[in-house]
């Protein structure tokens, strides 16, 4: 696994091809890998190396040359991120480019092939290139003209730039990092895009930019963001995280937020975790002095001393070469991406923003919650005892087919309304048929299912009319207060279509509302017959569990995402163990005989 971080020069900042200091690129390099760290993501900012169209710079490839060179003699592996030219909020452009399209304009997109063509042919002779970055953030170069691509255009600009790379290269590997707008936007320049001609899904995200209404960067959803990331990017590719990290945070919170989100990033399947960045920087030049903040979101500072993030990351590296030792157990549980997701992220005429996005990361939450292990699915769904289908904003004749086809082959699924029309589920699945609509949102207010009682906001939820649904061949499990149902269960074949008619995940949308939730109970009522083998479980919802296997013995990750002390009990089977957690700690807990024991991760682990 690649663990390492984003990176220039302190001194130098952004313009380090340009004001080239070997000997501090070298040092920097021999603490990274002294500290155990194994990797550099790097910029090549365009406009250094063409600046005039069609003339290459011959020093900055010189220097590019000896930039991987240093590299190598230091152990680390590279990824050059080739066509920069947004960084930290601000554009360091081509002065010759004069405003034509990247993506459309002929002329540029065979400068792009060009100098794209002349980097790897320049690299490809090092074994330290783990992968060639298409460039970050690249849509931020015109956010508006990326809004107004059709996903023909994006197709024929990724496999013009990918194939150059391949013909040049043919055993490159390809990313093009992004931030979490490629997997919980609706551009066309997304994450099911760049994975069709990549061989990876490189994201990154920060709490303090989420639409997900995140209260804080210590809050117990920041440090689970990224996770969903990681989760997320799964279903289109390799997850890689590309910039993992905090701004406007102290260290106490930032080292915290690096413990129990790196771990959890790591568990979730991520192969590589780039922090953003090394070193604090003593630049004061562009773009730093507009935006004097990216000065100081380093995890060394200035005299190249570690800070608590730093340490934190190491001993997460550390621990990232046991986790890797272990084999993963199966996850029964699959969180459904519709056909139509990302056009579901955009405004539709009868809901909000984001929607799709916004249930599935508040689905995850809740199945995080209850203790469920879980996977994104977007294809392979027989392998997954049970599907969520949460607030989808629309539902399609393929999504129908797939689903139908799913429970009737024993499947089950659980389905929540994202809007009240194009969403509904379908009276061929779930036996119910759209009945009404009401505004009277108090008179839908609430439900009750075995002896919880569970309270639904609906104009918070971003629907401006209540659906009523009516029984068809269904059953009515529960109902709000004047008859009309909340849950069915059709039988489907061999298997049972749940229809939940209120917007449990998209109702958690709200700052400090999931703190109290109790829908994670209904996920575990609903699901009973498919968790009747899973064997531990934890008193507070707030602690993360990942189950491991090591030497056929069950190993246990605990991971507080709060920034409160939390103590409970532990539970495998028969065996129960008392813990205590600091904020934003973690504990391993492995079986040994008939006890369960707390593992001292510093020392060899035996089992």
């Amino acid at each position: 696994m690649l663990i390492g971080f984003n990176y220039h020069p302190s001194k130098a900042g952004c313009q380090y091809w340009k004001k080239w200091n070997r000997e501090e690129i070298e040092n920097d390099f021999k603490l990274m890998y002294k500290d155990g760290f194994n990797s550099v993501r790097f910029f090549i900012f365009w406009a250094d190396f063409e600046k005039k169209e069609g003339v290459f710079d011959h020093v900055s490839f010189e220097r590019l040359i000896e930039f991987v060179q240093i590299a190598k003699s230091n152990g680390l592996y590279c990824i050059p991120s080739i066509l920069t030219i947004w960084m930290n909020g601000q554009l360091f452009d081509l002065p010759w480019r004069e405003g034509r399209s990247l993506w459309r304009d002929p002329v540029m997109i065979e400068r792009q092939k060009a100098f794209v063509r002349k980097v790897v042919k320049v690299l490809k002779g090092f074994d330290n290139i783990y992968a060639f970055d298409l460039g970050d953030e690249m849509p931020y170069i015109n956010f508006k003209e990326i809004k107004s691509l059709t996903a023909s255009e994006v197709h024929r600009w990724l496999k013009v730039l990918t194939t150059t790379i391949r013909k040049e290269h043919p055993e490159a590997r390809i990313m093009m990092a992004n931030d979490h707008f490629s997997l919980i936007g609706d551009h066309k320049l997304n994450a099911e895009a760049i994975t069709s001609y990549s061989d990876f899904c490189a994201v990154h995200g920060f709490p303090l930019w989420t639409p997900f209404h995140i209260e804080s960067n210590s809050s117990y959803k920041a440090s689970l963001y990224v996770s969903y990331l990681t989760k997320l990017s799964l279903v289109f590719g390799t997850s890689f995280i590309d910039e993992f990290g905090l701004y406007g945070s102290s260290e106490t919170v930032r080292s915290n937020y690096i413990k129990s989100g790196g771990l959890s990033v790591i568990l979730n399947g991520a192969k590589g975790l780039i922090a953003w960045c090394f070193k604090d920087f003593a630049s004061r030049d562009k773009p730093y002095h507009q935006n004097p903040t990216e000065r100081f979101v380093g995890f060394y500072d200035l005299q190249s001393k570690p800070k608590e993030s730093a340490l934190a990351f190491k001993e997460l590296s550390k621990i990232s070469a046991f986790v890797n030792k272990c084999s993963l157990k199966k996850s029964p549980i699959g969180i459904y991406v519709s056909s139509m997701y990302f056009e579901g992220n955009k405004s539709t005429l009868d809901n909000a923003d984001h929607t799709n996005a916004v249930s599935m990361f508040y689905a995850d939450l809740l199945l995080t919650r209850a203790h469920i292990p879980h996977e994104f699915a977007k294809k392979d769904f027989y392998k997954y005892d049970a599907l969520i289908l949460p607030g989808i904003s629309h539902f399609t004749n393929e999504d129908k087919e797939f689903i139908r086809k799913y429970v009737e082959n024993g499947g089950t699924v659980i389905y929540t309304p994202g809007s009240y029309l194009h969403g509904f589920g379908g009276e061929d699945i779930f036996g119910v048929e759209l009945s009404d609509f009401s505004t009277n949102y108090r008179k839908f207010g609430h439900f009750s299912y075995q002896n919880n009682k569970y309270e639904v906001d609906w104009n918070k939820s971003g629907f401006s009319q209540v659906p009523i649904i009516q029984e068809l061949s269904a059953e009515v499990l529960a109902r709000y207060p004047e008859g009309e149902p909340s849950i069915t269960c059709a039988c489907v074949g061999k298997g049972k279509a749940y229809y939940i008619n209120a917007p449990i995940e998209l109702s958690l949308n709200m700052p400090f509302r999931l703190e109290k939730e109790n829908f994670r109970f209904l996920y575990k009522s609903l699901l009973a017959d498919q968790l009747k083998n899973l064997a531990y479980s934890f008193t507070e919802p707030e602690i993360e569990i990942h189950e491991r296997e090591l030497n056929e013995t069950s190993v246990f990750f605990l991971i507080n995402h709060t920034d409160q002390e939390i103590q409970g009990t532990f539970c495998f089977g028969q065996l129960h163990l008392e813990m205590h957690f600091c904020p934003k700690e973690y504990i391993c807990v492995i079986r040994r005989g008939d006890e369960l024991e707390s593992l001292d991760l510093e020392r060899p682990i035996t089992c």
